[in-house]
């Protein structure tokens, strides 16, 4: 491959792979906001996008008592 992007849903990271995923050859790491992001699994490469909006429509298109 000549190049290497990583995706994944929920970003719940044991204590050393924000590290380890930094000094790999992912070029890129995409994630979700749906787990509160903890100072120590910040890192560089990762790029967190926001499923607030997509969550909301969501619950809004729920019929009442449903």
């Amino acid at each position: 491959a000549k190049s290497t992007i990583a995706a994944i849903v929920h970003r719940d990271f044991a204590n050393d792979t924000a590290d380890k995923i930094q000094q790999s050859n992912i070029e890129a790491f995409f994630t979700t906001d749906s787990i509160a992001e903890r100072p120590e699994t910040k890192f560089e490469k990762l790029q967190e996008l926001s499923i607030a909006e997509d969550i909301a429509r969501v619950l809004k298109e729920i019929p009442e008592g449903g």
